[in-house]
């Protein structure tokens, strides 16, 4: 965690450099809901937070290519369920830190998205109504994702971005079969629907 609190922080002191060039930056916060398909578990029930950074630039009329680094909370979720008895539940939070590279396209108020990111975990943490819990897999330390999103322009520097991201090679290192879950754990994709509010700092007019 220590060295992705030195890249936030680099970040940050870039941003005001950036924001004199050609280079526009910004910071983002928002929720993520996610799964992880192959754990056993179905849904999206895992609900967690995500703030980042970015920086965009024009690359030709209507198209930018934009670079984040960004903190996002992913993992799964089974959830109790009274009405058949079941009171436990069992969540599985990853830490990531994120660095997402992607094309957007501006269509008057919206702008569409597609790239590819790279993450590393940071942190993992299995939980049930009890308290901490064995993890019964093991995740890659590093992922390599896609996404695909569209943003609506409230106002110049705010938008509302929707984004759909799922791995595009296993997270899990083996694949395991729990006979008391009753499922195979392992060969297994993250899977998230984001929603965050970005604020790209207005650029400053040249004397």
């Amino acid at each position: 965690m220590r060295k992705s609190s030195i890249i936030f922080f680099l970040f940050f002191l870039s941003i005001q450099s950036f924001s004199q060039s050609r280079f526009k930056a910004g910071f983002l916060a928002g929720l993520t809901t996610s799964q992880i398909n192959g754990d056993g578990y179905a849904g999206f029930n895992k609900i967690g937070p995500i703030i980042g950074v970015f920086v965009n630039s024009d690359i030709k009329e209507k198209w930018q290519v934009q670079f984040e680094i960004n903190y996002i909370n992913k993992g799964s979720k089974d959830p109790p369920n009274h009405e058949i008895g079941k009171y436990n539940f069992t969540r599985i939070n990853l830490h990531y830190i994120e660095v997402p590279v992607l094309a957007k396209y501006y269509w008057k108020k919206f702008n569409f998205q597609l790239g590819v990111t790279l993450g590393t975990l940071a942190k993992e943490r299995w939980t049930d109504a009890n308290g901490k819990i064995p993890a019964y897999i093991n995740f890659k330390r590093y992922e390599l994702g896609y996404l695909a999103g569209v943003s609506w322009e409230a106002t110049k520097s705010l938008t509302l971005n929707w984004r759909y991201q799922s791995s595009l090679l296993p997270v899990a290192n083996r694949v395991t079969f729990d006979p008391v879950r009753f499922g195979f754990f392992g060969g297994s994709h993250n899977i998230g629907i984001l929603l965050t509010l970005r604020y790209e700092i207005p650029l400053q007019k040249s004397d």
